[in-house]
């Protein structure tokens, strides 16, 4: 537990200094991009957390996430263009919710297969949102860091009971309010 307090404590760290405009490595820029905002934020802590009950078959789950966000990531990189981005990413964090609110166990290979869905559209996201002057392959390795670390707090918050239920309407309201202004 002190493990994941000194984790959280230096993602919120991380996350403070986003806005500061002082990142000039492409690692540093990906490793700051899903702590800054709520969407990616959000969809990589529930991946986490729906991954726990499953112990160590759960980890696919997450697996299957980063390995389609690189995929999805190279794509944005490379020009293509998936229609309602925006929308599909929000769309990702009420979905999520919604799991983690009303549903006690689907199979963890339906559930990886939707995160890998998933992880195509965040992975997507980052990707056209590269910024002009960093490198793709440190920005893409810091973004996968930044991913892991955070499906690990999910992980870890996953293992409580009682958290999943409250969290998942908290994700999906957010995932909800995300969607009407996407």
């Amino acid at each position: 537990m002190r493990t994941l307090r000194i984790l959280t404590a230096f993602l919120l760290a991380s996350t403070a200094s986003a806005h500061s405009g002082s990142v000039t490595s492409g690692f540093g820029a990906g490793i700051l991009h899903p702590l800054a905002g709520p969407d990616h934020l959000l969809a990589m802590v529930s991946i986490g957390i729906l991954a726990a009950p499953f112990g160590k078959r759960g980890l696919w789950i997450p697996a299957a996430f980063m390995t389609a966000m690189m995929l999805g990531g190279l794509s944005g990189v490379a020009g293509l263009h998936l229609p309602f981005m925006e929308q599909g990413v929000a769309l990702t964090v009420l979905t999520l919710g919604l799991l983690l609110a009303f549903t006690s166990r689907l199979p963890p290979g339906t559930l990886a297969l939707l995160a890998g869905v998933m992880g195509l559209l965040h992975g997507h996201a980052h990707g056209t949102e590269l910024p002009e002057n960093v490198g793709a392959l440190e920005f893409f390795t810091g973004f996968t860091v930044a991913t892991g670390l955070l499906h690990v707090v999910g992980y870890g918050l996953g293992v409580r009971a009682g958290l999943r239920r409250g969290v998942g309407l908290g994700v999906a309201a957010a995932g909800a309010w995300l969607l009407l202004g996407a």
